[in-house]
């Protein structure tokens, strides 16, 4: 039976959990790798709230310098050519001396932006509130006239706070012309066919498919930690590639198996097989999954869940079958 962590626990309560465990109390490997774990967890999580402060922090600054050089245009028509320098101090010590009140962020900023604007910003307003990660807005509409009221509202509301939308991306080339060259992520000239990766999602907007880049060296030999972080970088969020990473996950399973410090070489027979996945997973970018929107036009749906379990592993997945008028399933 294994020790049971509480997500929330302090290392006080850790250290009692563990002398309570007439398993682990003496295991000094366990109680190591665990408090390494917990430490990489606790600097994760403190470089993710820097650079939240440091965007927020960008932001707040643009903020200020517009409103500085519009201090300055206005006294500029009562004041000698000379005065530049003195207006040029002010601008740089109102910046310097700019302070952020803590824990303040910028989806809190965003949100209370919804808030405000949304009479007459209805639909960024929804978008701001519900469609926005970190800095990234993901959001769309079911059809071009109001996919373009949408990006106007946006615009217009980021902007009377003094935010600028930039790198807009979309399936619709019509769309993207009504934005400034300088604004757009991609372009659908025939030469262009890159992907779009945000949220750990790589996505075409010319083909309109999600798509998937690997990176893996091919070495002669890996050590657990080499495993683990190839591994995490294998972003997934939405599942695609469960089946796959699965096969990973369960040789880093064996891996903590066989109590391999972090920088140990796998074993012959583990190396075999990993090497084998890291060979084989490059063909994973040859995958192309088709984005699909539900809409109103369907004559019925169709739920269909499906789910396996083994003695290492077990998975689920569910698909949402639509018919529509031509009697073609999606």
């Amino acid at each position: 039976m294994g020790l049971e962590i509480p997500a929330e626990a302090k290392v006080i309560q850790l250290k009692n959990l563990i002398e309570s465990s007439s398993l682990y109390r003496d295991d000094i490997d366990f109680v190591r790798e665990l408090m390494s774990n917990i430490q990489e967890e606790k600097r994760d999580e403190i470089e993710l709230q820097k650079l939240k402060l440091s965007q927020f922090e960008k932001e707040l600054e643009l903020i200020n310098a517009k409103k500085g050089l519009a201090d300055i245009s206005l006294v500029s028509e009562t004041k000698e050519s000379s005065s530049l320098t003195d207006n040029l101090k002010f601008l740089i010590r109102s910046v310097k001396v700019l302070t952020i009140p803590l824990p303040v962020k910028s989806e809190s900023t965003l949100q209370q932006l919804a808030q405000d604007e949304k009479t007459r910003f209805p639909l960024a307003s929804e978008a701001l509130l519900n469609d926005t990660y970190m800095d990234d807005i993901v959001s769309g509409a079911p059809d071009l006239e109001t996919a373009r009221r949408l990006q106007s509202e946006l615009q217009d509301a980021l902007q009377s706070c003094g935010m600028v939308l930039h790198k807009w991306s979309s399936n619709s080339p019509e769309l993207l012309n009504s934005s400034s060259s300088s604004d757009v992520k991609h372009s659908f000239s025939s030469e262009s066919d890159l992907s779009v990766k945000t949220l750990g999602i790589s996505w075409k907007p010319l083909q309109d498919c999600f798509v998937f880049k690997v990176s893996i060296l091919s070495k002669s030999s890996f050590t657990k930690r080499e495993v683990l972080s190839v591994i995490a970088r294998l972003c997934d969020p939405l599942g695609f590639l469960g089946p796959v990473l699965t096969r990973a996950k369960i040789l880093l399973q064996r891996l903590w198996q066989q109590k391999l410090d972090w920088d140990d070489v796998l074993p012959d027979q583990i190396a075999k097989e990993w090497k084998e996945f890291v060979t084989t997973f490059k063909c994973i970018e040859t995958v192309k999954i088709n984005r699909f929107i539900l809409t109103d036009t369907w004559l019925r749906v169709v739920l269909q869940g499906f789910a396996d379990s083994s003695e290492v592993a077990y998975g689920a997945v569910v698909y949402l079958q639509c018919f529509y008028q031509t009697d073609r399933a999606k």
